[in-house]
């Protein structure tokens, strides 16, 4: 099915995605070829990669961690100062009643 398009755009069309495919599966070639050259088995590689991922997500948690108890910290001062100053400013207007 052409869609009524001309017969030498078809060929044209035809004859790119036949290049496009050939290129891919030099691509992936070459890829392997990289991979068999390493000297490492695919299935160690695989074993390295989810260890590597799986450090970055430990990282990750610690790092969310340490934000989590700087917020922690950060709030508690917060309420230590609001809690300062609401006990101050009692003791400032019982100053004022006394008069």
């Amino acid at each position: 099915m052409n869609l009524a398009f001309p017969c030498d755009y078809v060929e044209a069309a035809d004859s790119v995605l036949s290049e496009c495919k050939i290129a891919a599966e030099n691509r992936l070639k070459r890829k392997n070829s990289r991979l068999d050259k390493c000297g490492i088995p695919e299935d160690q590689l695989y074993l390295m990669q989810q260890q590597l991922i799986e450090k970055a997500r430990q990282k990750q948690l610690e790092a969310e961690a340490a934000e989590m108890s700087r917020l922690q910290q950060e709030n508690s001062a917060c309420t230590r100062r609001s809690l300062s100053d609401l006990l101050s400013k009692d003791e400032d207007d019982e100053d004022y009643d006394t008069a």
